[in-house]
């Protein structure tokens, strides 16, 4: 056996994919917003981004050549090969047609706010369709699973910010703590903190974007998130109940005790709180929406997949009975052959639908029920 040497001890990234072209490493990871292609030397260690500022999903790579899809909030995939280089970063191989026409997509821009602890965070903005500077317009807060996950310049099939901007949204969303792309220790540091530093980022994110784009109307606002982000869509309900007019809550845990029970991964609750819930009960009761049930009073749409053995349906079955027990203006959608994720095309055209019309029901000048 060969000896063993560690090339990349001062690279604080957690790469997702692995190539390997010639003498070298191609590694993908999350780099502040942009999932991106590394290139990575591996006799001496040299290190250098390829790419540009657009996001690398699916990537092969043979001698000098590396073929990838890119895209970026404004470009859903396109086929590119990606050059050592600057001068030869990335080149498109496989074009639009000329005689089709192109689609308008809103326009985005990228922003950092002083978050927890006054830690930058990225923010990013994406423009409702036909802006227009004078008018105000409706606000959606999309918040991001995992939590070890990103939201930046990516084109997404599900949730995708670009829907609720041609519907006239303006969309927000953050790379909250626990983010990738920003070192091992930003990511750290949601675990046993889930309803901590997050929360705080969302806040003060939210004030930033007020005070810095007055387009956006307050009064009309709404978030959604789905998975963690649903945790924390159900953990805003108690903690911040009159920020927002209306809450989406995809797969979300009501329950961190009962989750930790009945999920597929709990070795993975187990490292985010310390252990199982009978040696974790305080710090999960501290960070757990159930126990603040009391406080929520803010319309609320829920979904999930029958078949979710990540986060079990029953989460969103009990918060869509608390809401009812307590009068809260609620809606519950279960997809009987979907799991933690809702795959089927059909069943994402009526998903998506309904989250439309929750979000424009709320932000519309007549909210009554």
């Amino acid at each position: 056996l060969g000896s063993v040497r560690e090339i990349t001890a001062d690279w604080d990234f957690s790469p997702d994919a692995l190539r390997l072209q010639d003498d070298f490493a191609l590694l993908r990871a999350h780099d502040a917003g942009v999932h991106r292609l590394f290139r990575i030397a591996l006799q001496g260690g040299d290190i250098a981004a390829l790419g540009d500022a657009r996001s690398v999903g699916e990537f092969v790579a043979a001698d000098n050549t590396i073929i990838a899809v890119s895209h970026a909030l404004d470009q859903p995939g396109e086929l590119v090969s990606i050059g050592p280089t600057p001068e030869e970063a990335v080149r498109s191989i496989a074009p639009a047609p000329s005689n089709k026409a192109p689609l308008n997509w809103s326009p985005f821009e990228s922003f950092a706010f002083s978050g927890w602890n006054d830690q930058s965070v990225q923010g990013h903005l994406v423009y409702p369709a036909g802006f227009d500077a004078q008018q105000k317009y409706p606000v959606l807060l999309m918040i991001h699973g995992g939590p070890q996950s990103s939201m930046g310049n990516a084109f997404r099939r599900r949730w995708n910010p670009q829907l609720f901007a041609a519907q006239g949204f303006a969309v927000l969303f953050f790379d909250i703590h626990g983010s990738l792309g920003y070192g091992q220790a930003f990511t750290d540091s949601v675990s046993g903190d889930w309803g901590g530093k997050p929360l705080q980022d969302l806040q003060r994110g939210w004030k930033f974007a007020l005070e810095n784009y007055p387009f956006l109307d307050a009064d009309r606002a709404c978030a959604m998130g789905a998975s963690y982000g649903g945790y924390l869509i159900q953990w805003i309900a108690s903690q911040w109940p009159d920020a927002f007019g209306c809450l989406v809550s995809h797969a979300g845990v009501l329950d961190t005790r009962s989750m930790h029970l009945s999920t597929d991964e709990a070795w993975f609750v187990d490292w985010e709180f310390g252990g199982p819930p009978w040696s974790a009960q305080e710090l999960m009761a501290a960070q757990n929406p159930v126990e603040q049930l009391q406080k929520w009073r803010t319309p609320m749409l829920l979904s999930h997949g029958a078949r979710d053995y990540r986060v079990p349906v029953e989460q969103s079955l009990a918060s869509f009975n608390a809401l009812q027990r307590r009068g809260i203006q609620s809606r519950l959608l279960i997809f009987e052959q979907e799991g933690h994720w809702i795959s089927s095309p059909q069943n994402q055209w009526q998903w998506q639908q309904e989250i439309l019309r929750w979000l424009k029901r709320w932000t519309s000048s007549n909210t009554s029920p």
